[in-house]
C-alpha cells in the first residue's frame, strides 16, 4: 500500500450530515485517498443523492454496513466513520476485526469502558486506528507547543482554552441534532466540544503532570442537558489552566480561542484568524506571527502550504492537513517535522481527564487527577 492512494469506504457523512461535506472535501485535496464505497445514510434516497451531489464517481453505495462488508471488503484499505457519536462504538465492533485501517470522527466512543475495549481490539488485531481531531490540523497548534518547548515565553503560568457556541440557546435549540439533547455517562457537550479543547491541551502539555482539578456544569431547567462547563486544572509546576466550553453563549459561532501566559511572554490564537499567532514579549511588545516568520516551525512546512502567504487557509485545509498526517502515519514516513495524529492512547488520556472533570462537578469540589 506504500505511497499509493488509499481506497476508503465511508460510513455516514451523507447530505444531511453536519460534517460529511467537509470530510469529503478534505479527503480530496491532496489526492491521497480514493472514495470507493459507502453507506452514507440510512435513507436509500439520501444515499443516492449523496454520491450525485458530492460527485462521487465510481463510488458504490450500499444500504447497510453488512452489505458493504460483503461486497467491498477485499477492495477496501480503510474505513472512515463519520456518523453521530453515540453510534460509533457499535459500528466499530462490526469492523474492528476485519484487519483494515480505521479512521473515526472524534470521539471514538461515549466513555472510557468502550475506549478500553477498542484499545484492546486494536492491540490484539494490530490494526491502524486514527481518531479524527480536526482542529489539530492547524499547524499553529503545534507551533504553540514548539515555542513553549523553546522557552519562548518562559515558565508557564496560565493557560486558557475556550470553545463557545450558541446551539442550545432558546432560538437555536430546535435546529440542533436530537442526539445532542441527551446526556449519559458524560455530558454530550464534553463529547462534542470538551474533547476538542482537551485534545489541544494534550497536544501542548503533558496531561500526566496534572495535579488536581475542579469543574462546574450548568444546564437549563427545560432541556436538562448540560450547556456550559467551566473547569480549572492545576499542574505540578503550579501552572493553572482554565477550560471553558458552552453552547449557551448568544452571538458565539464556534469561537475557539487559546491564551497561554508565561513569565517571559504570551501567545494568543483564535480560530477566526487561523494563520496569525499573536506573541507578546517580556516587555509587552506585540508581534503578529504568520507562516512567513522564522519563529513558526510547523506553519511554514511545504506540505502545509498550498499557496503563498497572504492567501489564507481555513477549516477544510486544516482537516486536509490532518488527513495528510494520517496518510504519512499509514505509510510510516519518518519525519520529525510531521506531527503525529491522535492515537487511541491519546484519546484515553483525553477521556480520563473529562471523566475526572465530570466527577469533580458531581462532587462540587477539587479532586486529585491521579
Amino acid at each position: 500500500m506504500k505511497n499509493k492512494k488509499i481506497n476508503i469506504a465511508i460510513i455516514g457523512g451523507g447530505i444531511n450530515s453536519t460534517i460529511g461535506r467537509a470530510h469529503i472535501s478534505a479527503l480530496r485535496i491532496d489526492g491521497n485517498y480514493k472514495i470507493i464505497a459507502g453507506v452514507f445514510s440510512r435513507s436509500k434516497k439520501d444515499n443516492k443523492k449523496t454520491i450525485d451531489i458530492y460527485k462521487l464517481d465510481n463510488c458504490q453505495i450500499y444500504n447497510n454496513i453488512d452489505e458493504l462488508i460483503e461486497y467491498e471488503l477485499r477492495n477496501i484499505d480503510a474505513f472512515l466513520i463519520i456518523t453521530d457519536t453515540p453510534s460509533h462504538y457499535e459500528i466499530l465492533k462490526k469492523i474492528i476485526n476485519l484487519n483494515k485501517i480505521i479512521i473515526c470522527e472524534k470521539p471514538s466512543s461515549k466513555n472510557l469502558k468502550e475506549l478500553f475495549y477498542i484499545k484492546n481490539k486494536i492491540e490484539k488485531n494490530k490494526i491502524k486506528f486514527f481518531p479524527f481531531y480536526n482542529y489539530l490540523g492547524y499547524p499553529i497548534i503545534n507551533d504553540i507547543k514548539y515555542l513553549i518547548n523553546k522557552n519562548k515565553i518562559g515558565r508557564l503560568q496560565n493557560i486558557y482554552i475556550s470553545m463557545n457556541q450558541q446551539g442550545l440557546t432558546k432560538n437555536r435549540i430546535s435546529k440542533i441534532k436530537s442526539w445532542r439533547l441527551h446526556d449519559k455517562d458524560l455530558s454530550t457537550i464534553q463529547l462534542d466540544l470538551g474533547v476538542h479543547v482537551v485534545s489541544i491541551l494534550n497536544c501542548i502539555l503533558d496531561l500526566q503532570k496534572i495535579k488536581k482539578l475542579i469543574s462546574f456544569e450548568q444546564k437549563t431547567n427545560k432541556s436538562k442537558v448540560v450547556h456550559t462547563v467551566d473547569s480549572w486544572i492545576n499542574f505540578t509546576n503550579d501552572a493553572i489552566c482554565k477550560l471553558s466550553i458552552s453552547k449557551y453563549k448568544i452571538g458565539n459561532r464556534n469561537n475557539l480561542h487559546i491564551e497561554i501566559y508565561g513569565d517571559k511572554g504570551s501567545l494568543l490564537w483564535n480560530h477566526k484568524n487561523p494563520e496569525i499567532l499573536i506573541y507578546y514579549n517580556q516587555k509587552g511588545k506585540k508581534f503578529n506571527l504568520d507562516r512567513n516568520d522564522d519563529e513558526l516551525e510547523f506553519s511554514k512546512l511545504p506540505y502545509l502550504n498550498r499557496y503563498t502567504v497572504g492567501h489564507p487557509y481555513g477549516f477544510i485545509e486544516a482537516m486536509a492537513n490532518y488527513y495528510y498526517k494520517i496518510f504519512n502515519s499509514i505509510n510510516k514516513k519518518k519525519n520529525n517535522k510531521i506531527f503525529n495524529p491522535v492515537s487511541i492512547y491519546d484519546e484515553i488520556k483525553i477521556f480520563k481527564l473529562i471523566t475526572k472533570l465530570k466527577k469533580s462537578s458531581q462532587k462540587n469540589r477539587w479532586i486529585d487527577f491521579k
